[in-house]
């Protein structure tokens, strides 16, 4: 995690981490954490802050998406399949967001999608 000294309050700000910390809250009774003092300047928390803005967004047709708690591979997918799949834009908003959380959840499908494999397989050997 890194923090930050808060001027107002006198402890630390956590600048990013904040799920390490959610989870070790909620999942250990732990009272200090290994955290990095952020001490640099303030025209660094500047340009810290534009690329937070800048992050580079997905192309307008795909509705929000948190993009701090999604995955660098499930970015890859969607971009990957925004460019091969143009029919998407035709679907409804409700229909984007059940195709895309696909690929957010994209371990979960794909455990999914081979245990179905694997019944479809097993049916098939019981009938044949």
């Amino acid at each position: 995690m890194v923090v930050r000294k808060s001027r107002k309050h006198g402890g630390y700000i956590i600048v990013s981490g904040n799920h390490h910390y959610e989870f070790l809250r909620k999942h250990t009774k732990n009272t200090v954490a290994p955290c990095l003092v952020d001490q640099g300047k303030t025209s660094e928390r500047v340009e810290s802050l534009i690329h937070y803005f800048r992050k580079p967004n997905l192309p307008y047709e795909v509705p929000r998406v948190q993009r701090d708690r999604t995955s660098a591979s499930s970015w890859s997918i969607i971009r990957k399949f925004l460019r091969q799949e143009p029919r998407f834009r035709q679907l409804s908003r409700t229909q984007q967001l059940k195709v895309l959380r696909l690929a957010i959840q994209y371990r979960k499908t794909t455990i999914q999608s081979m245990k179905a494999k694997v019944d479809g397989y097993l049916r098939t050997k019981k009938t044949g």
